[in-house]
Formats: structure tokens, C-alpha cells, sequence
């Protein structure tokens, strides 16, 4: 789990399942919590609903959501709580589904989406960016049997090859029929930027509590 950093306290992990990111957590010095709406035997478990969390205000260091709050039938409530239970200054990294496939979800989240959750929660967004882009949890679906992992390293690098192909045929069709003081010339490059954003079938988010 590249997005979340090493660290200390408490982290809540929301939607922790089988508590399969409990170690990966610990390893980066955390104190784990795993909460879900599924029993689990599980050291630290607390059975609930994210959208009713038993905890104090301000007791969470940090909270971690791997493609959870698209299954949540409020996840702007849900953010509320998360937000509630978290510290000043803590952090929560979080990953949604964006074209993602349906899987049980109720909700898909965009960029603006997650900016919008975060504004009605009074968290402030300090990083967006693309997960896997779209292609790979399509195929995931559709050839299950193969896995995901596998998946990422097939269709990953042949992505990144198209986006280069399209990014150079671009620059070189704007240049010829716009011209390098065009307006276009001048938007190309933001375009391409947010064009893995805008693929993405899962997007990652870091917020924190002011």
C-alpha cells in the first residue's frame, strides 16, 4: 500500500474484511482497527456500520478505505463519520472505484466527486491520483480466473504505450493544422496530464482534518 506512510497511532481500516491489510498496516508502525458490518474473529475488530462509527471524536490517528465507500449507500454520511472520529491534523488515504466495473457498488466516484465529499465534510484534499486505469479491473472482471496482479502486468504496459502513441500523434496533428500560439496548443499538454485521471478505474485520495 504505497499511498499510506509510515507512521504511529491508530488506524482504522473501514471495510477491513478479513483484516487482510492488517499486517501490511502494522508493518508501517500503526496500531490497527479493522471495522465491518460482517463478523470476523479477528484481533481488534469492531462490528459496525461506517455510517454509525462507535467511536469518540477526535480518536483516530489515521483512517485507510481501500475501495469501500462506493459500496455505501451514503458516502457522504459516511465521510462525516470518518471525519468525526479522526484527529486534527490526521489523514485519511482512501481508494474508490471510479470505472470500476459494477461489483456490489452502489455509488462509482469521480475526481470531482471525491472533492465534493471532502468539501461537505470540511476535510481538505491534499493529493488525487489515478489507480489502475480502467482496462485493468474490466479485465479483472471478465477473466477473473487469471487475477488482477497478473492482469497489471499485462495491460498496464500496453496503456502506457497507447497514451504515449496518442500523446505524440497529438502534439504533431495540434502543431501542423493549429500552430504552436493556437489555444489548443496551449491546453494539449494539461489534457494528457488528467487523461489517466479521467481513465482511471480506481482513483486514490489522500484528505486531512484541519
Amino acid at each position: 500500500m504505497p499511498m499510506l506512510p509510515k507512521g504511529k497511532g491508530w488506524c482504522l481500516d473501514i471495510g477491513c474484511g478479513d483484516g487482510h491489510h492488517r499486517e501490511d498496516i502494522r508493518d508501517k508502525g500503526y496500531s490497527w482497527i479493522g471495522c465491518d458490518i460482517n463478523q470476523e474473529r479477528i484481533e481488534n475488530y469492531v462490528l459496525a456500520d461506517a455510517l454509525c462509527l462507535p467511536f469518540k471524536s477526535n480518536s483516530i490517528d489515521v483512517v485507510f478505505s481501500n475501495c469501500v465507500l462506493e459500496h455505501m449507500k451514503d458516502p457522504f454520511v459516511a465521510l462525516n463519520e470518518l471525519q468525526r472520529v479522526l484527529k486534527r491534523q490526521g489523514k485519511i488515504y482512501l481508494q474508490v472505484a471510479f470505472m470500476e466495473p459494477f461489483h456490489g457498488s452502489y455509488f462509482h466516484i469521480t475526481h470531482w466527486g471525491l472533492e465534493e465529499l471532502a468539501s461537505r465534510s470540511k476535510l481538505r484534499i491534499i493529493q488525487i491520483e489515478p489507480g489502475a486505469t480502467t482496462f485493468v479491473p474490466i479485465w479483472g472482471q471478465l477473466f477473473d480466473i487469471v487475477g488482477i496482479s497478473t492482469c497489471k502486468i499485462v495491460i498496464t504496459p500496453i496503456v502506457f504505450f497507447i497514451q504515449i502513441v496518442l500523446k505524440r500523434l497529438g502534439y504533431i496533428g495540434i502543431v501542423v493544422f493549429c500552430g504552436k500560439k493556437s489555444w489548443q496548443f496551449a491546453k494539449f499538454h494539461g489534457y494528457f496530464d488528467r487523461l489517466p485521471l479521467k481513465l482511471a478505474g480506481h482513483i486514490k485520495c489522500i484528505m486531512e482534518k484541519p
